[in-house]
């Protein structure tokens, strides 16, 4: 028997090259493309992720600054409450005592108070009694300490509509007042005045 064994390989031919080198093209675009499809995957979803915290980021600046303004807002609403506890005088009641003391026809036509329990004031009425009358019953009052009757004088209304001369002209007094209140009576009475509404 007789066995021929050849121990040197075949050369390939230039074919058969050619189709290796194809097919070896053919997984290095492959994995070429795999890998920059992943690539992109990635780089959106960095992107993604960068835009979120952006925005989160900004919300919670914006957050801050509404709660800086707030808290702003609540510190001038509490130096506005504080500022009121520590007036000397409630001048809601202080003016609701000197309206129940006016006569029927008697009007206040400016008030002015100061801090320092000084209160100034003028009154229209149709004469000079009603002031006189006025001018007594705030020296009776137990809320006010001292009334200074500062002027008096008359102020003139023209009536367009008046039928004759004697209703065209009206005189009418302007008086200037000046009070010092009790502050601890007016506190007092105050806040019995408060429980009673």
């Amino acid at each position: 028997m007789y066995v021929d064994i050849n121990l040197l390989q075949k050369k390939k031919t230039y074919v058969e090259w050619l189709f290796i080198a194809g097919i070896l093209f053919v997984i290095s675009l492959s994995i070429a493309v795999f890998l920059f499809s992943q690539f992109s995957e990635r780089k959106s979803e960095e992107n993604q992720i960068e835009s979120s915290i952006e925005q989160e980021l900004q919300l919670q600046q914006a957050t801050i600054e509404s709660a800086e303004v707030t808290k702003s807002a609540e510190e001038q609403m509490a130096a506005i409450v504080d500022w009121a506890k520590h007036q000397p005088v409630p001048t809601v009641f202080l003016l609701d005592h000197l309206s129940s003391m006016m006569p029927e026809r008697g009007f206040l036509l400016s008030f002015s108070y100061s801090s320092s329990s000084t209160a100034t004031f003028s009154m229209q009425f149709d004469d000079n009694v009603d002031a006189a009358y006025y001018l007594k019953m705030l020296k009776d009052s137990s809320y006010i300490t001292d009334v200074k009757l500062s002027s008096i004088g008359t102020m003139s209304t023209s009536d367009e509509t008046a039928p004759d001369e004697e209703s065209y002209f009206q005189p009418r007094s302007v008086a200037d007042f000046e009070i010092i209140i009790n502050v601890d009576e007016v506190k007092a009475a105050t806040l019995k005045w408060e429980d009673a509404s």
